[in-house]
């Protein structure tokens, strides 16, 4: 059979091809394979839960809802996912933060984005296990602390997520010092709701 390979390459991805097109032709006959990059970064955390897990336990609908804390600064964050497959879900989300509302309705996201949210580098990550209690219950948590340092500020963020119900971020602590100024920003669930 002949065959002919096209491939195309980005120089913001070096050593890898963002694209490749096989074409064969046999017995008159053509056939075409193509591959193309969905997704790269560096190595992360491994998540306690897969996409597909997620899709499974989301596949009737869930609501999430959280609290936030942002300094002087309270709301909450909803997140109400109607449809979930294996390429990501559909959700309409409100957030509403010291009386101003905002809202987003019918948004499509893929789990990749999702996940990469609040996705963690592995380098340099801290890894634990915890049991924590939030006004949605209490929670099996694999706890992931990250630190980054700058010359000005080192930023500490600590994430709980949830070992037996995927894709849920139970909880979210980002701390922020600036010499003697720290300044802390939370996420706690409040409620955790599947079905429709």
């Amino acid at each position: 059979a002949a065959s002919t390979v096209t491939y195309w390459l980005a120089e913001k991805v070096p050593g890898m091809f963002v694209k490749a097109e096989n074409r064969i032709t046999s017995e008159g006959k053509e056939i075409s394979q193509c591959w193309e990059l969905a997704d790269i970064d560096v190595p992360m955390v491994r998540m306690p839960w897969t996409p597909k897990q997620i899709a499974e336990s989301w596949k009737d609908g869930v609501k999430i809802a959280y609290a936030i804390e942002a300094g002087p600064e309270k709301g909450t964050l909803t997140l109400d996912v109607s449809v979930a497959d294996a390429k990501g879900f559909t959700a309409s989300q409100t957030e509403e933060v010291n009386g101003k509302k905002s809202t987003k309705e019918n948004e499509t996201t893929t789990w990749a984005k999702y996940l990469r949210e609040f996705s963690v580098p592995r380098k340099d990550a801290k890894i634990s296990e915890e049991t924590i209690e939030t006004p949605a219950g209490k929670f099996e948590c694999k706890v992931v602390v990250r630190v980054r340092e700058g010359e000005t500020r080192k930023t500490t963020t600590t994430f709980y997520f949830s070992k037996n119900e995927p894709g849920v971020l139970v909880k979210m602590v980002k701390l922020e010092e600036r010499g003697e100024k720290k300044e802390t920003e939370s996420f706690t669930l409040t409620e955790l709701k599947k079905g429709k």
